[in-house]
């Protein structure tokens, strides 16, 4: 059975940020084949005082992967992850969690691998 993965960037509450790091993270895994991924919006409430309405923001992404796009998938994170300083991503499965960032080591990149092979078929 395969299992929905959540994408998360850490970003210290700047949602714009945010929402450019999360599109940038699905352009590169968009292209997989073997993928599927989405947005995962919610709600964001406007500033305390502002006279604005709640906006929808891409909180998360969710990730579905075949059995043959595991490599190429954590591949696509790596390579994310590593093109600046400081940028992070957290994959959650049900309890399950890892947080990644910058250039990963041959072991984190196994487990990174191993993380996403669990729930694919």
């Amino acid at each position: 059975m395969t299992q929905r993965l959540r994408l998360e960037v850490p970003s210290d509450g700047d949602v714009l940020r945010q929402e450019r790091e999360l599109r940038s993270l699905r352009k590169a895994l968009d292209g997989i084949n073997g993928a599927i991924v989405g947005h995962a919006e919610s709600t964001v409430e406007p500033a305390q005082g502002s006279k604005s309405a709640p906006a929808l923001a891409d909180a998360a992404l969710w990730l579905v992967l075949s059995g043959g796009a595991v490599r190429l998938a954590a591949t696509a994170i790596r390579e994310w992850a590593s093109v600046q300083r400081g940028r992070k991503v957290r994959l959650t499965r049900g309890e399950e969690e890892l947080e990644i960032s910058g250039k990963l080591d041959p072991e984190a990149t196994r487990a990174l691998e191993q993380f996403l092979g669990k729930g694919s078929s």
